[in-house]
C-alpha cells in the first residue's frame, strides 16, 4: 500500500510555570493537495478552536483540573508527505495563554495523564499515546479521580471526532497514527494511573539537595 500524507497538529504550553508540555495528534489527508504555509496556519487555528471547546475549556476539562501555573499557549501544524519523516510545510497559531483554574498545588511537571490511541489494527506500531499534563487533584494511592478521568477520555475522543468532520479550505482529514499507512484512530483510553515523562522536568530547579558522607 502507498504511504499516506498526514498533518501533525501540536498543542503546547507551560507547566509548573517554567517547564513546557506539548502533545501531537496526526491526521491523514483525505481531500486536498499539498498545503501551503497559509493552509497549515488555517488547520492549526481550526484545531485550536476545537481543542479549546472540546477539551481545554470544557466543564471538568483541561483548565478546570490544572492549576494556574499550567497553560495552553499555541497550536502548530506540520505537513508530512507520504513516506516522509520530515515535515515540508508548517504553520502555527498563537493563543492568549489559557491557564488552569484548579486551586490545589499542581503535581510535578514530569507527571502525566496518558491518553492511549487505538486503531482497528493490532500491534504496537498501530497504537499511539499522548502525554497530557497530569490531572491536579489526586485521590488516595496517588491515582486520579475516576470522574475526571472519564471526562477527559470523552473530551479527547470528542475533539478527534469533530476534527474528522471538519473542513479547512480544500482539506479534510481523519485522526490517525502518524506512520506510513496512517491507520485511523477508533478509540481513546485513559486510566487513573499517573505516568511520567521525564523530559518535562528539565527546567525545574530543586529546592534543596543534600549529601552526607558515609
Amino acid at each position: 500500500m502507498a504511504a499516506v500524507p498526514f498533518f501533525k497538529v501540536v498543542f503546547a504550553g507551560k507547566i509548573g510555570t517554567t517547564d513546557t508540555w506539548s502533545i501531537g495528534f496526526a491526521f491523514k489527508v483525505v481531500t486536498g493537495g499539498v498545503p501551503t504555509a497559509a493552509d497549515c496556519n488555517g488547520i492549526a487555528a481550526a484545531a485550536l478552536v476545537l481543542f479549546l471547546t472540546d477539551f481545554w475549556n470544557h466543564t471538568g476539562g483541561g483548565a478546570a483540573e490544572l492549576n494556574p501555573t499550567t497553560s495552553l499557549d499555541i497550536a502548530r501544524c506540520y505537513y508530512y508527505p507520504g513516506g516522509s519523516t520530515v515535515a515540508t510545510v508548517s504553520g502555527a497559531t498563537a493563543s492568549v495563554p489559557v491557564v488552569g483554574v484548579y486551586t490545589a498545588t499542581q503535581i510535578p511537571p514530569q507527571c502525566a495523564t496518558v491518553a492511549s490511541l487505538y486503531t482497528g489494527n493490532t500491534g504496537r506500531h498501530n497504537r499511539g499515546r499522548v502525554y497530557l499534563p497530569a490531572i491536579a487533584p489526586l485521590l488516595g494511592g496517588g491515582q486520579t479521580s475516576t470522574a475526571v478521568t472519564s471526562n477527559w477520555t470523552t473530551y479527547i475522543a470528542q475533539f478527534l471526532t469533530h476534527m474528522n468532520s471538519a473542513t479547512t479550505g480544500a482539506f479534510t482529514y481523519n485522526a490517525c497514527i502518524g506512520t506510513q499507512l496512517c491507520p485511523s484512530i477508533t478509540r481513546v483510553q485513559i486510566d487513573t494511573i499517573v505516568d511520567t515523562q521525564r523530559r518535562r522536568r528539565d527546567k525545574q530547579v530543586a529546592a534543596g539537595k543534600y549529601s552526607v558522607a558515609v
